[in-house]
This record gives structure tokens, C-alpha cells and sequence, in this order.
């Protein structure tokens, strides 16, 4: 997790906090690891109201029938999920539970869904009278032909990556600035045409592996890991600092 505030963080606790207003459909989309679920999971430590209002529900790869798609979310909710029970019934059980304690339902890794499953989304909708659902690009493109579904949809947020300045911030104290800048444009497709001789090198595939990996487990983090991948990524990056000097 990061130990640092990012403005995605910020913006996806706005966004939770006016969902309820929105009703029907919210959706928040990004790139994995950008930070979505750790937005999700932080923002009642951001905001008080928060904590007692959202009941988040991780979607599993199984939720693609009636039954799993409720199933999982009975069980996330912490209903008893009966062998004889079907998808109507956990629905209705669903539906009470979040009745009961007053919970906007919050799905995440919703990009798990193939397009034949969105019907069980809509289902979900019309049911609890507005949904926040958080996934990756895929959910984006496996909604998009859905005419129905986009007619709920009252809002998508599009969660926007951790900027060099964010980066800057969480890893200028220990690295060389240079290399913290270039590892950050090569890891988001953007690199400095001017290093890509040095690509090849120990140095510059050690330091972009370690961006890279950093992004995708969202654990950017302001003090040293035990990683090993980023502690050799120390090493290149003070001999070159100290080159430059």
C-alpha cells in the first residue's frame, strides 16, 4: 500500500462520497494497479461517513452465472449461503441485508464479468437502486456496447496514474532524480529516445523493473523495501549518482 497521499486517492473518496446522489450506476475504471481498490479500501479512513455507508464486495471469476454473481456477493456481505438457495433467492437476501444496514454496495474487480454477465449488473441495479462499481480498462470495453446498462450509468470516473511528481515525492530522497524521471516515462510507454541505448544495460533494466513493479503492486513507497529487485536498484542508482557528480 502507499504510504502517500495521490491525488487518485483523493478524488475516488469525492467520488464515493457523492455516489448515493448519482444513484443507478457509478463506475470507477482505470489501468491495474493506478490504485483503485486501495482508494476504495482507504476512503473511510478519509472521510467518517464513509465507514458506516459503503459495503464493498470483491467480484470473483467464478460470479459469471446467476448464482455466483449473487453468491459472491452474499458471502462478501456476510449472508449464509444455503446449497438449495438460487440466484433469485441470494438476491432478495442481498437486497435485505443491504436494507438493513442502510449500505451502498460497492463491487470491485468488476472487469472479472464477461458481457454475458451483465445482465445480473442491470439486475443490480434496478434491484438496489444505485451500484458503485470499481474495474480496469477491460470492464470499460466490456460495458461499452451495453445500451442498456449505459443508460443506467450516471457517472464514470476515470482514475488518472501516479505523476512524476507523486513519484518524485515518494522515491527523491534515496534515488538520482534523471533516473527516477526516465524510469517513469519508459514505464508508462513514454521513454526518452535519447536512453534507449542505455536499455540494454544492467543499470537501466534493473531501475525500469522496479518502477514497473512498484506501479503494479501500488506499493510506491517513501522508505526502503526489503525487495530485492529494489534494494539492487539502490545500488545502480547511488554508483550513478555519484558518477554524475
Amino acid at each position: 500500500m502507499r504510504v502517500f497521499e495521490t491525488e487518485g486517492l483523493r478524488q475516488v473518496t469525492g467520488v464515493l462520497r457523492a455516489a448515493p446522489s448519482m444513484g443507478r450506476l457509478v463506475v470507477v475504471c482505470g489501468q491495474n494497479g493506478w490504485g483503485k481498490s486501495e482508494a476504495v479500501d482507504r476512503a473511510p479512513a478519509r472521510d467518517e461517513a464513509l465507514a458506516t455507508r459503503l459495503a464493498t464486495v470483491r467480484l470473483e471469476p467464478y460470479a459469471n452465472s446467476g448464482r455466483g454473481f449473487w453468491g459472491c456477493i452474499a458471502w462478501g456481505l456476510g449472508v449464509v449461503v444455503g446449497r438449495s438457495d438460487g440466484a433469485a433467492d441470494l438476491a432478495r437476501q442481498v437486497a435485505m441485508r443491504l436494507e438493513q444496514t442502510e449500505q451502498m454496495l460497492v463491487l470491485d474487480h468488476a472487469e472479472h464479468l464477461r458481457p454475458s454477465s451483465l445482465a445480473y449488473l442491470r439486475h443490480a441495479i434496478d434491484l438496489l437502486g444505485n451500484l458503485v462499481v470499481v474495474g480496469s480498462l477491460g470492464l470499460q470495453a466490456t460495458m461499452a456496447p451495453d445500451d442498456a446498462l449505459s443508460a443506467r450509468l450516471r457517472y464514470r470516473f476515470d482514475m488518472p496514474k501516479v505523476d512524476e511528481a507523486e513519484l518524485h515525492k515518494a522515491l527523491g530522497g534515496e534515488f538520482c532524480a534523471d533516473w527516477i524521471s526516465e524510469a517513469h516515462r519508459a514505464g508508462w510507454g513514454a521513454p526518452d529516445p535519447r536512453v534507449v541505448d542505455q536499455r540494454a544495460s544492467y543499470g537501466w533494466n534493473t531501475v525500469w523493473g522496479m518502477v514497473e513493479s512498484e506501479r503494479m503492486r501500488s506499493l510506491v513507497r517513501q522508505r526502503p523495501t526489503t525487495d530485492a529487485t529494489a534494494d539492487d536498484a539502490r545500488r545502480v542508482l547511488k554508483t550513478l549518482s555519484a558518477r554524475a557528480a
